[in-house]
């Protein structure tokens, strides 16, 4: 249900657009092989239960409840503000899932005082895994990682 609510927000280039340029490239395989790479990552995904998938849905989209400070897990409130490590928050500016702004949210509402926010072009995947990954994101998080490594 989650791969299926994801690519039904932008059905048309998902089940239509995503097929066609493989179609028009299939003489060149590079893109086949890019495409069938990430085709295969995008579609292995781990079966979830339908009681947490309900409850995932409920509690943390429909009722906002992590935000809102509502959150129980066991018994106990889960409370953002007590999270004290780093935190590098990376956002698509073009994430059609997630967008900026539910992303950005999250940084006043953590206890870290060493927390950043560092923003990228493009979408929900590509900003981890296309193209450009290597060249912008990757490097960025590296660096940022071995600045806090001893």
């Amino acid at each position: 249900m989650i791969d299926y609510g994801a690519k039904a927000l932008k059905p048309v280039e998902n089940y239509v657009v995503n097929f066609m340029k493989l179609w028009d490239n299939l003489d060149n395989p590079q893109v086949v092989e890019s495409w069938h790479a990430m085709n295969t990552w995008v579609t292995d995904n781990i079966p979830l239960a339908g009681g947490a998938f309900r409850q995932l849905i409920v509690d943390l989209y429909r009722n906002d409840r992590l935000m809102k400070g509502e959150l129980m897990i066991r018994g106990q409130r889960v409370d953002l503000s007590w999270l004290q490590a780093n935190l590098l928050t990376v956002i698509a500016d073009g994430d059609h899932i997630t967008p900026p702004c539910q992303s950005e949210a999250i940084l006043d509402k953590v206890g870290s005082r060493d927390k950043e926010l560092f923003r990228v072009a493009g979408g929900h995947i590509g900003i981890m895994a296309g193209s450009g990954a290597h060249k912008r994101t990757w490097p960025h998080i590296d660096a940022w990682l071995g600045s806090r490594s001893s």
